[in-house]
């Protein structure tokens, strides 16, 4: 899955819950599922999984990938030619945020965002 795979997801996602996303709510959630799947790819070579829910105040993303490394932060290139701002930016939007290892390797990113 791409990072843009993950976006229409979490669009269609999007789509089926009512009430509907307030439009900053709909960035939030389109940015940090963007911003973890570019990860996966990036940093551990695949996304195996994108799976989303909603609670009453609460959205759900959850990624897994096949790297048992957690995710790191890293100082911003401000030039723009590395990177180093969608871990930040995840960890700003984020309610809650936990990293765990799979059975048999790997590792799920879940983050909970307010709706």
């Amino acid at each position: 899955m791409s990072a843009a795979e993950a976006r229409v997801a979490a669009s269609e996602f999007a789509d089926t819950l009512h009430p509907p996303l307030a439009v900053r709510t709909l960035q939030n959630l389109t940015l940090v599922v963007s911003e973890l799947a570019a990860n996966a790819l990036r940093h551990a070579g695949a996304v195996r999984e994108l799976r989303l829910s909603a609670a009453a105040n609460t959205l759900r993303v959850a990624i897994d990938d096949p790297s048992d490394t957690p995710p790191q932060g890293r100082a911003p290139d401000w030039n723009g030619a590395r990177g180093g701002f969608g871990w930040m930016m995840i960890q700003r939007l984020a309610h809650s945020m936990a990293v765990t290892r799979r059975p048999g390797g790997g590792k799920t990113v879940l983050v909970t965002l307010a709706r």
